[in-house]
């Protein structure tokens, strides 16, 4: 999907009247970064999953700004399934390459602002020490009970 693609999809979302959950997956990062501004304005959201995105850094930075339009997140589904059959060294490969969303700037951070936010899947990211000490920092006030890392 290209550009035109995402703007009817954007087009399209911005009818539904109060939704309550939202599920995306094989956006990309482009269609991610153009979605974001869409999702920032779906206040009533209260579960949004991104799975099986493999979003980079930079789309991360994206949804977290749009994190902050989002004032009933209780869900957030950013995890990304493991290709059936896949050998250890092709999962290492995809990995080095993908699923970095976490360690852009502003993801992490964006959490703390949801005083709802009870469940965050974040599986299949590679955190490193500094992403999992901003986790820690951003979410250490909220009523998580379902962590997957």
């Amino acid at each position: 999907l290209g550009a035109p693609e995402y703007g009817l999809i954007a087009q399209a979302l911005g009818k539904i009247p109060k939704p309550t959950s939202l599920y995306c997956s094989h956006l990309g990062d482009e269609g991610a970064a153009a979605l974001a501004p869409t999702f920032a304005s779906m206040s009533s959201l209260t579960r949004l999953d991104l799975s099986s995105n493999s979003l980079s850094a930079g789309a991360g930075s994206a949804l977290g700004k749009a994190l902050e339009g989002l004032p009933n997140l209780r869900e957030l589904c950013l995890g990304v399934l493991e290709p059936p059959c896949a050998t250890r060294e092709e999962l290492d490969s995809c990995y080095d390459r993908r699923n970095t969303a976490a360690q852009g700037p502003g993801l992490l951070e964006a959490l703390a602002g949801h005083a709802n936010l009870a469940r965050v899947d974040l599986s299949g990211h590679r955190l490193g020490a500094g992403g999992l000490e901003r986790l820690a920092a951003a979410t250490q006030t909220l009523p998580i009970t379902d962590l997957d890392l």
